[in-house]
């Protein structure tokens, strides 16, 4: 008999073990699925968040682009108005020369007339004086 309770604290013991492995497995697996899925969504969530500073990054970056392409454009605009104004400053410069060019020419235009004038004034008078001679 004592062999028999042997034998039966040993399968006892066997069936204890057996049955404890196989909770300690299930435990451990439970575990380690915890651990996956706590990894899996962490893995997620620094997968969300590095996606949104990439959209955060790629507006900042778009924003700052059209900024200087608006800088850029302003630059250029001052340019060409400044450039604009210089060739009217020029251009008034040219009509003012130009004015007085014109106005110079009518004076002596007037100039010849009046001594077509006289010169015609004297050749009537010499044509009388001849006459008269």
């Amino acid at each position: 008999m004592i062999l028999a309770e042997t034998g039966d604290i040993v399968i006892g013991l066997l069936g204890g073990l057996i049955v404890g492995a196989g909770a300690l497995g299930a435990a451990v697996f439970f575990v380690m699925k915890g651990k996956v899925e706590a990894a899996r969504k962490s893995s997620s969530e620094d997968a969300d968040r590095i996606t949104e500073e990439a959209k955060k990054e790629a507006e900042n970056i778009l924003t700052a682009a059209r900024l200087d392409g608006k800088n850029e454009a302003l630059k250029l605009r001052e340019k060409v108005e400044q450039d604009l104004d210089k060739d009217r400053r020029e251009i008034k410069e040219l009509e003012k020369r130009i004015a007085k060019r014109e106005e110079s020419i009518e004076q002596k235009f007037e100039m010849l007339d009046r001594k077509a004038d006289q010169i015609e004034k004297r050749d009537q008078e010499i044509t009388k004086t001849q006459a008269h001679v």
